[in-house]
């Protein structure tokens, strides 16, 4: 059985979630999650390399077997852990890795295994025990892949990452890289440039987790909540991966503020009724404190 929550605020709006990798990873009966914040190794690629660490195969072997790596603090911008001027000002590839121990329950057949980033800075490529598992472009949203098949679970494992920044024009936001002439500048002297008030940040933003679900399992969310008159409703939809025939059965539950079910559904698209629905105030907006701020659980199991 795989279990979800969801707060819901009955106010006219929605609250959606979009496919793999937006559902936040929570522990479970049915999900358990383990992070991998912390301390990576990491590596600079020389300043005028192009994709050296792609050519010579680094994420086939531990970094340090590679080359000189340095300690990086994961989630962080690594220009920001140094006072190094080319640091701050580069752009181009940098390299992560560490590796991790999973428990043998996590390798079993009845379950699946996702990695999850939630923000990497700008373009990343991620390998896991040398295989390719993902790409992703753009600095400000979560992606994830499936591990299911390559983790060892009587080894340690690695994940390596690499990182470009560069922007371009058709990037979010925007830059451009242009070749600096003049005698004091070195030939073939290259700098990116922007147009916007704030700063480039790179690296891994975001915390990183693996996490694992059932075989079938819930997959995305979509609750619309409105209201009419004292009547709130909440319209839903709800998406699973199903392995193997038949279709799952939902449970759609929602519980008021003391966690008493008001509503409840047995379909994975429907709508919710709650007749004199208590809705979301700020608290300055409210005579009596315990109005303030309410909110309605939106449990969906199966």
């Amino acid at each position: 059985m795989d279990k979800l929550f969801l707060v819901v605020v009955l106010v006219v709006g929605v609250a959606q979630v979009h496919g793999q990798g937006i559902l936040f990873p929570r522990d479970s009966e049915s999900r358990e999650s383990k992070s991998l914040d912390g301390i990576w190794n990491f590596r600079q690629e020389p300043k005028g390399a192009v994709d050296l660490g792609l050519t010579e195969g680094w994420f086939n072997a531990p970094l340090e077997q590679s080359g000189e790596v340095e300690n990086m603090p994961v989630p962080s911008s690594y220009q920001d852990l140094s006072n190094d001027r080319e640091r701050r000002d580069y752009f181009g590839w940098v390299w992560y890795d560490r590796e991790f121990w999973v428990s043998p329950q996590w390798t079993l057949a009845d379950k699946r295994v996702f990695l999850r980033f939630g923000s990497v800075n700008y373009y990343a490529i991620v390998w896991v025990n040398g295989v390719r598992v993902t790409e992703h472009q753009g600095g400000h949203l979560p992606f994830q892949a499936e591990l299911s098949l390559i983790l060892n679970s009587n080894t340690a494992n690695r994940i390596t990452v690499a990182v470009n920044n560069t922007l371009t024009s058709s990037t979010v936001p925007q830059g451009f890289v242009r070749v600096k002439e003049g005698e004091q500048y070195p030939a073939n002297h290259t700098i990116m440039s922007d147009n916007f008030d704030f700063f480039k940040y790179a690296g891994i933003h975001r915390s990183v987790l693996l996490y694992t679900t059932p075989r079938s399992y819930i997959d995305d969310i979509t609750a619309t909540p409105s209201v009419t008159g004292t009547t709130g409703t909440l319209t839903y939809n709800i998406a699973t991966i199903v392995e193997g025939a038949g279709a799952e059965t939902i449970n759609v539950d929602l519980l008021d503020k003391e966690g008493t079910l008001v509503s409840s559904a047995l379909t994975a698209i429907g709508t919710l009724v709650v007749p004199n629905a208590k809705l979301w105030w700020p608290y300055t907006m409210v005579r009596e404190q315990n109005e303030a701020g309410y909110l309605y659980t939106l449990r969906v199991t199966d």
